[in-house]
This record gives C-alpha cells, sequence and structure tokens, in this order.
C-alpha cells in the first residue's frame, strides 16, 4: 500500500516542485493539493492522507488555524521559507520542518522519520502520562496545560469540553473515545458516555436513583451523573 500525501502552498509553483521531488518515490502517491486554507481541510478530511505538506504562511491564514479543523488523523510536515516558526511546530508534534528550497536529501529524511515514526506507533500504543503537557488551541493564542490539570471531559456535540482545576473550561475538537484511550487509565475514568473524571478530583459519590451514582468533583460547581451501566463498571473495580 502505497504512502498517501497532500500539499498545502498557496503557491502552484512549490506545489509543483514538491510534486516533482515526491516522484523520485516509488511507494508515495500525491493523493490531493491545496492553495488555500478552506480547500486544504476539504481535501484532508476528505482523502485521509497518511502525510500533510503545509506551508505555515499561507496568503489568507496562518497554517497553524487549519489544524483546529482537520478531522482526521494525520502527519504533518511543515514547509516553509521561514526559521522562526520551528519550535512551534514541534510543539504540536509535527513530524518534520523543511525550509525551502527544499532538497532531495532533506525531504529523503523527512519521508524516513515517518516510517520510523510509523513502526514506533504500531509497536506502542500512543498514551499520555499524568504530568504530560498538551497544547490547546484558543481564538489566536496556545494554551499549555498539564494533563493532571484535567477535572472532567465533557461531551459537547463534535467538541469535548475540559474542565480544568483552575475552575476555567476549554473547548476543543476530540472525541471521547479518543480521549479514552489517550488518557491514563488508572487516573481517568469513563462514568458516562459523555463524561470522563479525574479519580484525584473525587469529593464524594452519592446513590441516585434506578442503582446509578451521582459524582462530585473539587474545583467545578456542579455533579456529575453517573449512568447505569457505567455504575456497575466502576463500583465492580472500585469497591473493597
Amino acid at each position: 500500500m502505497k504512502t498517501r500525501i497532500c500539499i498545502v502552498d498557496d503557491e502552484q509553483l512549490a506545489i509543483d516542485e514538491l510534486n516533482i521531488l515526491l516522484s523520485d518515490f516509488k511507494d508515495i502517491e500525491v493523493c490531493g493539493t491545496a492553495k488555500s486554507s478552506k480547500k486544504a481541510t476539504e481535501i484532508i478530511n476528505e482523502t485521509k492522507p497518511d502525510i500533510v505538506f503545509l506551508d505555515i504562511q499561507l496568503k489568507e491564514i496562518n497554517a497553524f488555524s487549519i489544524l483546529e479543523f482537520i478531522k482526521v488523523k494525520t502527519h504533518i510536515i511543515f514547509v516553509t521559507a521561514y526559521d522562526e516558526y520551528a519550535a512551534r511546530a514541534f510543539e504540536i508534534n509535527a513530524l518534520d520542518y523543511l525550509l525551502k528550497p527544499v532538497l532531495q536529501p532533506r525531504l529523503k529524511e523527512a519521508i524516513n522519520r515517518f516510517y520510523s515514526n510509523s513502526v514506533r506507533l504500531k509497536t506502542q500504543e500512543l498514551t499520555y502520562k499524568y504530568s504530560d503537557r498538551i497544547i490547546l488551541t484558543e481564538k489566536n493564542e496556545y494554551k499549555l496545560i498539564s494533563i493532571n490539570e484535567i477535572v472532567s471531559i465533557v461531551s459537547d456535540g463534535d467538541y469535548t469540553c475540559l474542565y480544568l482545576k483552575n475552575n476555567t473550561k476549554k473547548l476543543i475538537l476530540k472525541s471521547m473515545s479518543t480521549w479514552e484511550k489517550l488518557l491514563p487509565n488508572q487516573y481517568f475514568e469513563r462514568i458516562h458516555r459523555s463524561t470522563i473524571i479525574n479519580l484525584e478530583f473525587i469529593e464524594k459519590i452519592e446513590k441516585s436513583f434506578n442503582n446509578t451514582c451521582k459524582v462530585y468533583l473539587k474545583s467545578i460547581n456542579q455533579s456529575f451523573q453517573m449512568s447505569q451501566r457505567y455504575t456497575s463498571k466502576f463500583l465492580s473495580k472500585y469497591k473493597a
């Protein structure tokens, strides 16, 4: 199976040049190109590429803003004429950062990094540690938070709302099932199809109707209902 790639750049010449360089790789196919952020998100979400070569400085938008609209898992390789964004690129776990003009040896190094990364992910499932820090996008800013600051996570349509211990909320585009896979399960427990809680912040648990429970968490001025299914699992797991 070939590695599928999308190229996003507001200059057609840059797209063409990268296409020519990638043609030397027999196991790679370019499944789409885009010159605008709108077209880029459409193509990426539709074609689900393995890698996106993304120019950082597009005419109408900074490319970092595109990332929050990408709904599929893909690897990002930034391509730019400027090196000032390198630190931010690696903060959001970009696979690589290429400076224009892109040279074939450097491109080959980036592609090999993808293959190495893919092998590593297949042998070891990625999860967060309790002390890990992650970056959240909020308007035109990036917010750095620690996993251990998350008190609860509540589903909100296609988004999830993070309740933090400083009594603030953050809305991000990530599913409940993704959070459940990523979070360390010795600290986080799903208590409802729409709710995950941090066990460290439990203040009290009350019996509720139909063999369910109600959970009260520190730092949050509200209770969370534990569904019947998850109440049974929770009590079986933690009851002495």
